[in-house]
């Protein structure tokens, strides 16, 4: 089971954490099981904004995108 942190949810396109009423606005990180890193992805008032990056299970980046106010930016790596 993948975890992450903080506990978020998204309602209508906008990420709140858990338990909140306010847009969500940090980094959420997500784990596999073993604990590595899957992927860090960077909010601004509950929408995806600036770098994120995921790996495999082996630690090897397998993805990179940049994203301004929810929407991609150029085309991801």
């Amino acid at each position: 089971m993948i975890q992450q942190k903080p506990d978020v949810q998204t309602i209508d396109g906008i990420t709140y954490q858990l338990n909140s009423d306010t847009p969500y606005t940090g980094k959420l990180i997500m784990y596999y099981d073993t604990g590595e890193e899957l992927s860090e992805i960077n909010y601004v008032n509950g929408k995806e904004h600036g770098p994120s990056i995921s790996w495999d299970e082996n630690g090897r980046k397998c993805s990179e995108s940049n994203s301004k106010n929810g929407m991609q930016m150029g085309r991801g790596k």
